[in-house]
């Protein structure tokens, strides 16, 4: 059972790893820092918790302030809160800049609606009708125009959708905690390294160590294949991701055999116990120089019902809904919405609740 952070107001901008020492240039008089481990080969885990805000921290949960997801807000509040970190969707314009957005499509979370007419219709995500294009369809210049609605998806925010160029540019004033990018395509994370190179600048080199980026393994099956799409010189360190469906598209624990072979930090979605992921999540925590991380699923539609939007931001699904992998594999039930299966679990943790897991560790 993994012990529980003893100090919660940290930085962590290490050496390629969320579990390394702070750099000095990140410290400020706010944040209290913990270094979490030496976070290289052969040292062992601490037992202690990193905590990453998913899309920033948002909406009616404590500390929010009622801002939209993946918003300026979200991340100020995240950055300027002590968090270990904040995780940001990024998905790309139809002229391929890289903007925040977790939906592949606009309808849930912006004024879309209203681009071409204020009498257009806005879209409900709960009877799926109204104007609902996808980001691809959309310019930079467009999407960026948009307002982000609250986070019920009712009024609008004075929030616009950030790019991700915009969003390193504010969080590099004040660098507190990781950045973490959840990418879904080469191309995707190709831009963020682009996007990043065009933010920073010379800057790149030492803040990236603060930045990361996940990447479903079946984009990369091996580290070779990564290295060969984002360059030696990308100073991003990846993250590969493994879910359950993965099992039927790719040769799961040979490539995480690979991967653990490069880096420090893994995420597995292993749903329960012994579930289908438990055989590469058991190889890694004999590891010692592996921090498994996991998401800890919060139901963004509804919470009282544990209902999620889709990623078309239609509504709605419930973890359990996604238990069946084949006609031969599934697993026997989704237990990471809860907060003592994650924290007993898991050494860092992506949530949409980021204060409400703090008050239980």
């Amino acid at each position: 059972m993994k012990t529980m952070l003893s100090m919660l107001c940290m930085a962590s901008l290490g050496t390629a790893a969320f579990l390394a020492a702070p750099s000095a240039h990140a410290q400020t008089s706010a944040c209290n820092f913990n270094a979490h481990a030496a976070a290289v080969a052969g040292v062992g885990p601490t037992g202690n918790i990193v905590v990453l805000a998913h899309r920033g921290v948002w909406g009616l949960v404590k500390g929010a302030h009622n801002d939209p997801e993946n918003s300026r807000g979200a991340i100020e509040t995240a950055r300027d809160s002590c968090l270990d970190g904040m995780e940001l969707d990024v998905k790309l314009t139809k002229d391929q800049v890289p903007v925040l957005m977790h939906d592949f499509n606009l309808g849930r979370t912006t004024n879309v609606y209203a681009r071409n007419s204020p009498a257009a219709q806005k879209y409900d995500p709960y009877k799926n009708t109204g104007d609902n294009p996808t980001v691809s369809f959309l310019t930079a210049a467009q999407v960026t125009a948009l307002q982000l609605l609250d986070n019920r998806n009712r009024d609008l925010t004075g929030y616009h959708v950030p790019t991700v160029e915009s969003a390193l540019d504010y969080w590099s004033i004040s660098p507190k905690g990781t950045v973490v990018f959840d990418v879904k395509d080469v191309l995707t994370m190709q831009k963020v390294i682009a996007a990043a190179r065009a933010s920073l600048g010379t800057r790149l080199a030492p803040l990236g160590a603060g930045l990361f980026y996940k990447l479903n393994a079946t984009m990369f099956p091996t580290y070779a294949a990564y290295l060969s799409a984002a360059g030696a010189n990308a100073h991003i360190t990846p993250i590969p991701v493994y879910t359950p469906n993965m099992l039927v598209k790719i040769d799961v624990p040979a490539s995480y055999a690979d991967w653990a072979k490069h880096v420090h930090h893994i995420e597995i979605d292993m749903k329960t116990t012994n579930g289908l992921l438990s055989d590469i999540y058991n190889s890694a925590e004999r590891n010692p120089g592996i921090k498994v991380g996991v998401f800890n699923a919060i139901p963004d539609a509804d919470r009282s019902t544990g209902e999620f939007f889709k990623n078309n931001g239609q509504c709605c699904y419930k973890l359990n809904d996604l238990l069946v992998v084949s006609p031969t594999l599934r697993d026997s039930t989704d237990q990471r919405g809860s907060f003592g299966y994650v924290t007993d679990n898991f050494d860092i943790i992506t949530t949409d609740d980021p204060f409400g897991l703090l008050d239980t560790l």
